[in-house]
């Protein structure tokens, strides 16, 4: 049902410790790097205040760990996107290396892929079984995962 330009995943580890403030309700960003438009320039954006392996992205509906801070990667230029699919839902996805708490259902399509020469797999939470986003993976068979940020959220554990 979706799918997704141009990838080449490479980590973002850069940490910036500065003040900072929240903006999607996820990814912490220092105030004082902004753009014309006043949002956080994109190098802002894709930095981390802290790689803090206990720091995990959660699903929002049931609470299962999905991935963590520390597997975020930058992807055709950016962590963040936001695209559409063929029936015109939007989408403001996160990459990440890993989404250990996500299954992956149906077969492998590279129908409007929004990553080039990627093929892309539905992903859902494997608790409660919502959609969480995409398994994307390149001919090589580098994957990653592209997952809705509005159906996440923060958790951290001991």
């Amino acid at each position: 049902m979706n799918g997704p330009g141009d990838p080449h995943p490479l980590p973002d580890a850069r940490s910036d410790p500065g003040s900072s403030r929240s903006v999607s309700g996820l990814w912490l960003r220092t105030p004082n790097q902004r753009g014309e438009d006043g949002l956080p320039d994109d190098a802002t954006r894709d930095h981390l205040l802290d790689l803090d392996p206990r720091r995990h992205l959660l699903c929002a509906r049931c609470g299962m760990r999905i991935t963590n801070h520390a597997w975020r990667i930058r992807v055709a230029a950016g962590h963040e996107h936001t695209l559409f699919n063929p029936h015109g839902l939007v989408f403001h996805i996160g990459c990440f290396a890993r989404a250990p708490g996500c299954i992956t259902r149906g077969p492998e399509s590279r129908e409007f892929t929004w990553f080039k020469d990627h093929g892309w797999t539905l992903a859902g939470c494997s608790r409660c079984w919502i959609h969480l986003g995409w398994r994307f993976r390149h001919d090589s068979a580098t994957t990653f995962f592209g997952l809705v940020l509005n159906r996440l959220k923060e958790g951290k554990t001991d």
